[in-house]
Formats: C-alpha cells, structure tokens, sequence
C-alpha cells in the first residue's frame, strides 16, 4: 500500500477541479444514518470537496431560483461527481478502499417522482441520501452550519457545492470550524417561506426541527419552484445569495 499525504490528495482534488477540499475523521459522525445501512463501518476517514457556484448568477437570486441558478448547480453536481469519481480511483490504485459518494440525489430523484402529487412530500435527505455530505464537509473543515443549515466557508461562504470520497487510507484530518454567524439574522428574514428559524448554535446542530421547519421548505421546492419554467428541481438559493460570508464587493449588498 502506497499512503498518501493529505495535502497531496487536496492538490489533485484542486488539479481535478475543487475549489475545496479537507479531509473527515469519521468518528466525529460515526452513528449518522447512511444508506446502506452500516456504509462507514469499513472505512475511517473521508474526503470532502466543494466546488464555488457562479457569484454573479446567485447576486441575482431574490425570493425564487432562477433558471441561471439551476444550470450552475446541475453542472456544479455534475463537476463534483467527476472529481469523488477521479479522487477514489486514486485512493484505489494505492492498495486502499475508497467509494465516491453522489453529489444531488435530490437532483435525480426529481427526474422520478410526481411532483404534482404526495411522493415528493415523502423525501426526506436525511433517510434517502447515501450520506448526508454536510455533515461530512463540517467534520472535514470545509465550514460551519450556519442558521439555514448550509454549510458557510470564511472564504466563500456558503457558495459552493460539496461531494465526498469514503475511505480507508489513514489521511490526516483537519479541524471542524467553529461557527461565525453570530447574531446575523440575514438568511432568517430572506427566506421565502420563513422556514428557517434563526436558532443560535454550536458545531452540529440539534434536532432538524429546532433549526429549520423542513416541512415547509421542501414543499416549497418541490411544488413550487421545482415547476418554475427552466428551473426543473427542487433548490432555492436565496439565504446562499444573502449571506453576507462570501458575498463579492460590488455585489448588490456586497
């Protein structure tokens, strides 16, 4: 076995195309639900990637998605997929194990499901995804959760979408950040549907339900801007496109 260095690992995520990268001690999320069931069992550490989303298309995110917005993240999926993909076929070919996980399943489950009808209102992320990659990117160092339940960069924000690589090779780890939201209320009093409920907290957030009526939001996306002309899935964008973390100079409220 050939054991690379963590450093290494990020420069070729960064060759590959990742804004982002730092790597998990799974233990920090050891107990999570996965799907399969027992999927971290076998492996000890992950990497997570994030790819940045077009500022200029998210500055003009106001109260729905626009079809900009849903081209860069179906591409930012589609980039991210490519680089778990690239990254795990390295770990491999190293005499470790290492599996890509999907970067939106909420993307290809909208290609399946009525969303005129109940089924959409039956997903849940938490106990459909392969593993919720968040969780993941806090552990990896890649941010904090902020109030929306994003993840928020000190660099970026919460502008960018993330992927991970499960893995055997013994990485070293980076630190999870502590959060830095503060009393910033921004992304509480832009949302659409006020589903976000401005709790205050520390690493991992408690219960869903304590930070963000789930309910209401995913009937948003799924009954309502899911079926916006051009838009085609369930995403929103508007507390990305107001935080004041990564917004641009020059940007409307930059």
């Amino acid at each position: 076995m050939q054991t690379i260095q963590s450093d290494e690992i990020k420069r070729h995520a960064r060759e590959w195309g990742a804004d982002l990268a730092g790597v998990a001690d799974l233990e920090l999320i050891r107990g999570i639900r996965t799907r399969p069931e027992g999927l971290l069992d076998h492996f000890t550490r992950a990497v997570s990637v994030g790819v940045r989303l077009n500022g200029p298309v998210l500055d003009m995110i106001t109260d729905a998605p626009i079809p900009l917005y849903a081209h860069v993240h179906r591409v930012a999926n589609q980039l991210l997929d490519s680089i778990t993909f690239h990254l795990a076929a390295f770990i491999i070919e190293r005499g470790y194990d290492a599996v890509p996980v999907p970067a939106s399943e909420a993307a290809v489950l909208a290609e399946k499901l009525d969303t005129k009808g109940k089924d959409s209102l039956d997903w849940d992320p938490l106990t459909s995804s392969t593993l919720p990659s968040k969780a993941v990117a806090r552990a990896a160092g890649l941010g904090w959760f902020g109030k929306s339940l994003l993840i928020v960069n000190p660099a970026i924000g919460p502008r960018f979408r993330h992927a991970s690589v499960i893995t055997t090779m013994p990485l070293t780890p980076d630190t999870p950040l502590k959060s830095r939201c503060g009393a910033c209320m921004e992304c509480v009093n832009a949302c659409p549907v006020q589903a976000i409920r401005g709790l205050t907290f520390e690493g991992v957030p408690p219960a869903r339900e304590e930070v963000l009526d789930f309910p209401r939001c995913r009937e948003t996306l799924w009954l309502t801007f899911k079926n916006i002309p051009g838009v085609g899935y369930p995403i929103c964008g508007v507390c990305m496109s107001v935080c004041p973390w990564g917004k641009r100079k020059g940007s409307p409220g930059g």
